[in-house]
């Protein structure tokens, strides 16, 4: 009986010592990296007089459109010490609120966010005379889309000025072949409407933040990961703005009818890209607007993508 009891207690802590050494394997990692420089946060103008123009001297960060058009934001976080095959567990960037109220948001206000499609991307180079220093960066597939409501209170940095979680973004980023620890990674914005954001030019410790959560070693691998299926829906496109054709990206993490239609300014229905069942996987379509052998005319449309209750929407800009 007594040897019985304890070969049960020493069975019981062994099975304890397996779990504290396996939890702490997978323990969570918490990094924090503010924009720190003039040269990593940037406008440019993605339409109007100024097109592809930036503006590297910017003290605030129009999200969205500017009074001279639709501007592209970006950001450069240097440095990130994410090892090579980590798992984002949570990942968003606070921006600080700048001009407010109902005179400066114009709504709705519909933001996309990507990542740039590098390994190490660079910062941003102080030339406002070079054309699409940010619109001429490849992106990620995956992307995020963000609904901010009214900022209201300068200077708050709150859920109201902290976005969606981009985990998919970033994790795309570090999965790639060429990611090491310590490279920087670029996070690119567009959309409609307006929010002011802080840039580090108008108050040094404003600038936008990047807050990321990642585990290492010990992650269980589930089917999909096994296989290098998605783990979320994303939709993108490249090049952005685009002449004469662009690539459009789609992420399906499980298979279902895929419905994928271009409308243009006034909501009519240019084209049906695809129309069909489809597996989980990704996937890229090329869309031309010469449609049968007519050009469409220079502007914005909307690509949108429908699978089962995901519904998911982009803006692309040609440009004759």
């Amino acid at each position: 009986m007594f040897q019985r009891t304890a070969h049960v207690k020493v069975s019981l802590l062994l099975a304890a010592m397996f779990v504290f050494c396996f939890i702490a394997m997978v323990s969570a990692q918490v990094l924090d990296i503010q924009v720190a420089g003039e040269n990593e946060d940037m406008e440019q103008y993605l339409d109007g007089s100024k097109t592809g123009l930036s503006d590297p001297g910017s003290s605030d960060l129009e999200l969205g459109v500017e009074s001279g058009g639709t501007q592209i934001v970006g950001a450069c976080f240097k440095k990130l010490t994410i090892p090579k095959g980590a798992t984002i567990t949570k990942a968003w960037i606070v921006f600080e609120a700048d001009e407010v109220g109902a005179s400066k948001n114009i709504n709705p206000c519909v933001l996309t966010i990507k990542g740039q499609a590098a390994d190490n991307a660079p910062e941003f180079a102080n030339d406002p005379v070079t054309p699409n220093l940010l619109s001429g960066r490849p992106t990620t597939t995956a992307s995020v889309t963000w609904n901010p409501p009214d900022w209201m209170v300068e200077h708050e940095k709150g859920a109201g000025q902290t976005t969606p979680d981009i985990k998919a973004i970033i994790q795309e980023i570090v999965n790639r072949s060429g990611w090491v620890s310590g490279n920087s990674i670029v996070i690119l914005i567009t959309g409609t409407g307006r929010r002011y954001a802080e840039a580090f030019e108008g108050e040094a410790t404003g600038g936008p933040k990047l807050h990321v959560e990642y585990t290492t070693g010990g992650t269980a691998v589930d089917g999909k990961a096994a296989l290098n299926l998605p783990s979320a829906f994303a939709l993108g496109n490249y090049p952005n703005p685009f002449n004469p054709s662009t690539k459009i990206h789609y992420d399906l993490p499980e298979a279902g009818q895929v419905r994928m239609v271009v409308y243009d300014m006034t909501g009519k229905e240019i084209s049906t890209v695809v129309n069909e069942m489809q597996k989980a996987g990704s996937y890229e379509r090329v869309w031309n607007p010469a449609i049968n052998g007519t050009s469409l005319p220079s502007g914005t449309y909307f690509c949108r993508l429908e699978t089962g209750s995901i519904v998911k929407t982009i803006k692309m800009l040609y440009m004759k």
